[in-house]
């Protein structure tokens, strides 16, 4: 088990991810796609925290990351794709991003946390890689955080 908890946390996590209105995506070719989406680990339930083993506090931030492939029956399958990347303040040096993975039900999903200050812009670069012949595709966003 990851230090990302319990399959009860995982639940709650894979509900979080799957609400479309909070995700991004990206399309990667050949039918995969990356759903991403960066919050405050305040705004994560305390339980569901407590159980992923994430601290909540204003200022770090979680981003979570699933990888789908869509086959011609519109099912579709979550591979365990590389990935990798930084976070970047404005003005500031970057930081690796450090992704451990959650399985739940079948479905892959990559989480990482940092460290922001409230309002400043922050540079997300993602590397990700669906499969090992495929090559990386980057994704790119800026983003502030408020600790309302």
């Amino acid at each position: 088990m990851t230090r990302y908890g319990s399959w009860l946390a995982q639940a709650a996590l894979g509900a979080l991810l799957c609400m479309p209105a909070y995700a991004e995506n990206t399309d990667l070719g050949d039918g995969y796609q990356a759903y991403y989406q960066a919050m405050t680990t305040h705004a994560l339930d305390a339980d569901d925290a407590r159980e992923l083993n994430i601290i909540r506090s204003r200022n770090t931030a979680l981003i979570t990351i699933s990888v789908r492939r869509n086959d011609n029956n519109g099912a579709y399958c979550t591979p365990e794709a590389d990935i990798n990347g930084t976070v970047t303040p404005e003005g500031g040096e970057a930081k690796p991003l450090l992704f451990e993975t959650v399985r739940m039900k079948g479905n892959v999903y990559q989480l990482s946390t940092f460290t922001f200050r409230e309002n400043m812009p922050m540079h997300v670069q993602i590397m990700v890689r669906p499969t090992a012949e495929r090559q990386p595709t980057a994704i790119e966003f800026t983003q502030r955080f408020n600790v309302n």
